[in-house]
């Protein structure tokens, strides 16, 4: 299943990068694992920053947008 990143950092899809950048500092501060000791902070942590990741770069955001398109598309067909 694909991980909608948008979610992850709780922003619309079309955020601006400065917008991408303030939901990532958010969320870092919560589920960075020295200081959420939650079980599940250091996988919440991850896909945070692999949804920063995405997100911050152009390339790769067109590419993630795509087959989160194409995902949607595929849902509603069936």
């Amino acid at each position: 299943i694909m991980k909608n990143y948008y979610e992850i950092l709780n922003i619309r899809p079309n955020a601006a990068i400065s917008e991408i950048k303030i939901a990532y500092k958010r969320c870092v501060h919560l589920y960075h694992p020295d200081i959420n000791r939650d079980e599940s902070a250091a996988e919440n942590f991850k896909l945070v920053m692999k949804a920063y990741k995405v997100l911050t770069s152009p390339a790769l955001r067109a590419e993630y947008d795509e087959e989160l398109k194409k995902k949607s598309t595929n849902i509603r067909e069936d």
